[in-house]
């Protein structure tokens, strides 16, 4: 079987006969190590590529995973000194909203008042004319009604004669121009 194997007086069989070849033949050991060596140099190492392969690509993600990592951290390290900063600004910023809404909702109402007080101004105005002129118009009728009634009790006919003669007087006296009466006119106006 082997190049060398030493040949022995017995038949053996199985394990018993493989065992028996290698027993104090050296070079059958030899021959062995080597085609085991060869047999490893030609499996192993696409095996090992594989795996060293492998390796490295989690190596190489790793790296990248800690980079990623210590600069989120670096970011939020930034933010959190950052914070204290943000929440002043923000605070302050909130303030000078506050203001600004507290003098426009200030100015606005002061604009309503403004306006509502013209406008209660205009409507008292409206309502002190309406009632002067219902006034005079009572006031008026009521003369007219006590003079309907007190009038003729009190008219004779030289009373009436006077209140004509002013009456005309004075309508002369208002109008610059002459009135296109005429004396027969004025006459008949007086004996009425």
């Amino acid at each position: 079987m082997f190049l060398f194997a030493v040949e022995s007086g017995e038949q053996l069989s199985g394990y018993a006969a493989l065992a028996h070849l290698f027993e104090n033949n050296v070079i059958n050991w030899l021959v062995l190590v080597v085609l085991l060596i060869i047999l490893w140099n030609k499996v192993t190492p696409a095996m090992f590529a594989k795996r060293e392969e492998s390796i490295t690509t989690a190596l190489r993600e790793a790296s990248e995973a800690r980079a990623q990592a210590e600069a989120l951290l670096k970011e939020q390290e930034a933010k959190v000194a950052n914070v204290e900063q943000e929440v002043a600004k923000k605070k302050t910023d909130a303030q000078a909203l506050a203001e600004e809404l507290r003098v426009q909702r200030q100015k606005q109402t002061e604009k309503d008042l403004a306006d509502l007080t013209l406008k209660l101004q205009n409507q008292i105005s409206t309502e002190r004319a309406v009632a002067v002129t219902e006034l005079r118009g009572v006031a008026a009728k009521a003369a007219i009604h006590l003079t309907e009634q007190a009038l003729p009790s009190m008219m004779n006919d030289s009373i009436r004669g006077k209140l004509l003669n002013q009456f005309m007087e004075q309508l002369d006296s208002s109008t610059s121009q002459r009135s296109s009466l005429s004396d027969e006119d004025r006459l008949q106006m007086k004996t009425h």
